[in-house]
């Protein structure tokens, strides 16, 4: 039987790791948790607090892949997993790599965190854009990270551009101390997100057809690819995900 599984996108230091502390501690528990991190990710300050906690077990992989193994080995008694995607890998080959899990019959998708780094935004926001708009895209939730010093015009621009699109995606604040105002909220077992990856699909209902609404032309039963997992016939990706720095 799949486990569920919270998926945690985003760039190195953006505060990931503080997000599953707080909801490990502050939403889940007194549920145990097993949290995977790529042996990539660089050492973090909230390291510490997330091993500490009672109801919490890390776990570092090398590969997407060997989620499987973990969870369906002895001794392993998690009833839920939260899945940080290793920030070194680009997004697109991350997702993929962890949409694979779920059509192994693995993992099942609960909901999507995307953590959006704003220092990172600040810098690099026009050179990046296409990789926070993917975050965007991904998320059933955004998480807004290390706003200390940035200025709020910032944030109200990139939030009033989500209303503007009508993005239906939460977006939460975490606070310098890596904290939620309700975390609890994140859990939800509801999709917001756009991308319809790792979604059911049924070609037939999806075109609404009846007998008074019968198309003329032919017309194909494939979904549309989702548009970050394109790829072209020499397999590069049709629209590229940029990869964000490294280091801080």
């Amino acid at each position: 039987m799949p486990i569920d599984t919270f998926l945690i996108l985003g760039s190195a230091h953006s505060g990931r790791r503080a997000l599953c502390a707080d909801i490990c501690e502050n939403a889940l528990a007194p549920v145990k948790a097993a949290v995977f991190v790529s042996e990539n990710e660089p050492a973090d300050e909230a390291d510490a607090k997330l091993e500490s906690l009672a109801n919490a077990a890390v776990y570092r992989y090398h590969q997407a892949s060997e989620f499987s193994k973990i969870v369906g080995g002895e001794g392993f008694d998690a009833q839920a997993c939260l899945f940080i995607a290793d920030s070194g890998e680009n997004l697109a080959d991350a997702v993929e790599g962890f949409k694979a899990l779920c059509d192994a019959g693995t993992a099942r998708l609960v909901r999507v965190w995307s953590v959006i780094d704003c220092a990172l935004l600040e810098a690099h926001g026009k050179q990046l854009k296409v990789y926070f708009d993917a975050l965007s895209h991904f998320a059933d939730c955004v998480i807004l990270t290390n706003r200390s010093n940035i200025p709020n015009s910032l944030i109200k621009s990139l939030t009033d551009g989500y209303k503007k699109e009508c993005k239906p995606h939460l977006v939460e604040l975490m606070d310098k101390f890596g904290r939620l105002k309700n975390p609890l909220e994140l859990t939800v077992d509801q999709a917001r997100r756009i991308s319809m990856l790792f979604d059911d699909f049924d070609p037939i209902d999806e075109l609404e057809l009846d007998e008074d609404n019968l198309p003329e032309e032919p017309f194909s039963l494939e979904r549309k690819p989702d548009p970050y997992m394109e790829r072209l016939p020499g397999g590069h990706r049709k629209n590229p995900i940029p990869e964000p720095p490294v280091n801080k």
